[in-house]
């Protein structure tokens, strides 16, 4: 999910409309400032997407 352009396939998804950037974008400009994010689930369905980065 953090490849750039890329988007599921399923009819559900293609509804919702999109570019497929968003993840990309701030996964590339955490990256750049020297941080990370991660992506876990959640019991009963959802996602929960957790950015770190440094702060001085």
């Amino acid at each position: 999910i953090f490849r750039r352009f890329h988007r599921g396939g399923d009819e559900e998804t293609r509804r919702t409309k999109g570019t497929g950037l968003g993840l990309y974008l701030v996964g590339r400009t955490l990256e750049a400032m020297g941080g990370s994010v991660l992506v876990g689930d959640r019991p009963g369905g959802g996602a929960i997407f957790t950015a770190t980065f440094p702060i001085s």
